[in-house]
């Protein structure tokens, strides 16, 4: 499934992430990595218009399919401020 995020018109920035590790990475390791969206949610902002957030999950295995690691990144989309 294809997403199209807010692009012109919006600005974004990061409003947190966390890492979750399975094993150390080992120079042999050939490493994969998947991202999929977890969760969007608008709501109102305090300064007027609606506000998305966007968390979505980057997940990296090993040649055997095996999770190494997980990050979970949430990104919020505003309207740009009119000039």
């Amino acid at each position: 499934m294809d997403i199209d995020l807010p692009g012109l018109g919006t600005r974004f920035f990061r409003a947190g992430h966390e890492y979750e590790f399975f094993r150390p990475v080992l120079p042999t390791d050939r490493v994969s990595v998947t991202w999929k969206v977890e969760d969007m949610v608008e709501r109102q902002s305090s300064r007027g218009g609606l506000l998305l957030f966007v968390t979505s999950a980057a997940t990296f295995t090993d040649a055997r399919g095996a999770r190494l690691a997980v990050n979970r990144e949430t990104i919020v989309y505003a309207p740009e401020r009119p000039a």
